[in-house]
């Protein structure tokens, strides 16, 4: 079974959000075109966070400030990313969640403190925990950001981990990886024998068969080349995914759904992602399209677009 991104949600393992310091002597990227839907307030510019996105943050929130709207401040931006959090991105991230009220950690990503992404959160509107998706919004690869959480919205997320509610949660997040999931950069060519993939409306692709037998093996051919980091074999991949059957029967189109997770190599019998390995090499943002041969159906052909990798 495939795991679903889910947008940023209430189970704390899930949490998919950041917060940094107030300190503003960050480098400046032009999000003018970009409106955030969060602004900064006198808790999350207050938080004093010590450290760059990448580095174990040491983080000190003032006691005593109360606060009844949801808040975010971008602490520090690092790196010459142009790459902007719209609406419908998916973020790789790594992030720290702090009880205002006692300064308790409640929740800490597993690689809090390196590069390599251990949480993913897709920017949707209407759904998930609002300060957390709102949050993110406008932010870029390189920051790293504080989102102070109003009291009400807080305490699901307290009581789970076993605090008292009544306070604000502050998230530290860094931002590692932006992938505006609507962009269609310039397709190659095919190969010979490969179907024709065609771009429909935001990006969504269409798949035209050849006039030819099933494959008789599995093969694959890269579309679109991407620019971020290489997959690896244990790398748990985050993807859009179309399949149609050899006789052009949809047999999965995520864009209609939402990405999914499609787990590294050794989840593959768990998984069902009969094409993992498939991806292994491939840098993210790549889309690929791949045949595979009859097994217990018909053959299938599946365009995938890598989204992210951790």
């Amino acid at each position: 079974m495939r795991r679903h991104i889910l947008p940023a949600t209430a189970a704390l393992a899930l949490l998919l959000v950041g917060a940094t310091t107030g300190c503003s002597s960050a480098p400046q990227l032009d999000r003018t075109d970009c409106g955030p839907a969060l602004s900064e307030g006198s808790l999350s510019n207050s938080v004093k966070v010590e450290g760059k996105a990448g580095s174990v943050p040491k983080v000190t929130v003032p006691k005593g400030v109360s606060i009844d709207d949801s808040q975010r401040t971008i602490a520090s931006h690092t790196g010459d990313s142009t790459s902007v959090a719209r609406d419908g991105a998916l973020l790789s991230i790594n992030m720290q969640a702090i009880d205002a009220e006692t300064g308790q950690t409640v929740h800490q990503s597993q690689r809090m403190g390196t590069e390599n992404p251990s949480e993913f959160v897709l920017l949707k509107k209407g759904s998930g925990i609002p300060a957390l998706t709102d949050g993110l919004r406008c932010t870029a690869p390189g920051d790293r950001v504080v989102v102070a959480m109003e009291p009400k919205e807080s305490a699901q997320l307290l009581e789970q981990s076993g605090a008292k509610p009544g306070g604000s949660v502050v998230f530290i997040v860094d931002v590692l990886a932006v992938r505006n999931t609507g962009n269609v950069a310039s397709p190659g060519t095919l190969p010979s024998g490969f179907p024709a993939v065609t771009n429909l409306d935001s990006g969504r692709p269409g798949i035209v068969l050849p006039p030819q037998a099933a494959p008789k093996s599995t093969k694959t051919a890269t579309r679109i080349e991407g620019d971020g980091l290489r997959v690896t074999a244990d790398n748990n991949v985050i993807a859009q995914v179309l399949t149609v059957d050899w006789d052009g029967q949809e047999q999965n189109n995520t864009w209609t759904t939402g990405p999914v997770g499609l787990g590294n190599e050794a989840q593959m019998s768990q998984s069902g992602v009969t094409f993992r390995k498939e991806l292994t090499g491939l840098r993210v943002g790549s889309q690929v399209v791949i045949m595979e041969p009859q097994a217990s159906g018909k053959a299938t052909v599946s365009v995938v677009d890598i989204l992210a990798a951790g």
